[in-house]
């Protein structure tokens, strides 16, 4: 019989503001609003600066230390919203120049230690193993765009399907042998371009599954949230083939120039 984590869960929620400003001329103008630390509330980016926005999730633990229970989820979860508060980013573009905006997910995961109740054999699992067992995650903003769904997110082009969020090295801090990490980079926020002044809160909901099992126990996951902007002067977003066109909350990742 599958035995239940223990009680209940645990966010940062973060806000950014992100600044796009002129000044150079030997690349596409971009910037970056992305891995702020949980103690900051909000923070300016320009060119070749950052902020951070980091949401922290963990299964299991000992109270009076909060983590997920299977079963539990954000009250922005579809189709079953729970208690739990989602990290939320705001993003206000305050740049001269029009740009796209896109945005960049990366997930940092390990397992953790089993109950000494769990079955025999219990194995250690990341809490995010892109599997419909472990921890499901959905993005989301302003506009209702759906950047990531579960563990998937819409491939680039015109009635492209879904794609399973990928594994990849993890880079410095998390390139240490108990982190597997995953991530999915330029999901487009809206293929018009924005301007100064636009306005935008992406929501990371998450949700833990009933078929989640003591394998998950004390596991953790460490969601960075980046979003990018670049210039669409001189830099349109591919018209064609249908392969290659990009489309509000799926990746275009060929075609578009982000860097």
């Amino acid at each position: 019989m599958k035995r239940l984590l223990s009680r209940s869960s645990v966010v940062a929620t973060l806000l950014a503001s992100l600044s796009l400003v002129a000044g150079v001329t030997v690349a596409l103008l971009s910037g970056v609003a992305g891995e702020q630390s949980s103690t900051f509330t909000s923070g300016d980016v320009s060119i070749g600066s950052t902020a951070s926005t980091v949401c922290n999730l963990r299964a299991g633990g000992v109270a009076p230390s909060a983590a997920l229970l299977p079963g539990d989820s954000s009250t922005g979860w579809t189709p079953s919203p729970g208690v739990d508060q989602p990290c939320t980013l705001k993003v206000t573009y305050t740049g001269a120049n029009p740009a796209y905006l896109g945005i960049d997910l990366l997930i940092a995961t390990k397992s953790g230690s089993v109950a000494s109740g769990a079955p025999a054999g219990t194995t250690p699992t990341p809490l995010f193993d892109a599997t419909a067992n472990g921890l499901q995650l959905r993005v989301t903003d302003s506009a209702n765009t759906v950047f990531v769904n579960g563990t998937t997110f819409t491939s680039q082009g015109a009635g492209a399907g879904s794609s399973t969020i990928s594994s990849v090295p993890c880079a410095s801090p998390y390139n240490i042998s108990a982190y597997s990490c995953y991530q999915v980079n330029d999901l487009l926020v809206n293929p018009t371009a924005v301007t100064n002044g636009f306005s935008d809160t992406f929501s990371i909901d998450y949700a833990l599954p009933l078929s989640s099992t003591s394998a998950y126990e004390n596991s953790t996951a460490v969601v960075i949230m980046n979003v990018h902007a670049v210039q669409s002067n001189n830099n349109p977003l591919p018209a064609g083939p249908p392969s290659a066109v990009c489309q509000a909350g799926a990746q275009c990742s060929t075609g578009l120039q982000w860097n």
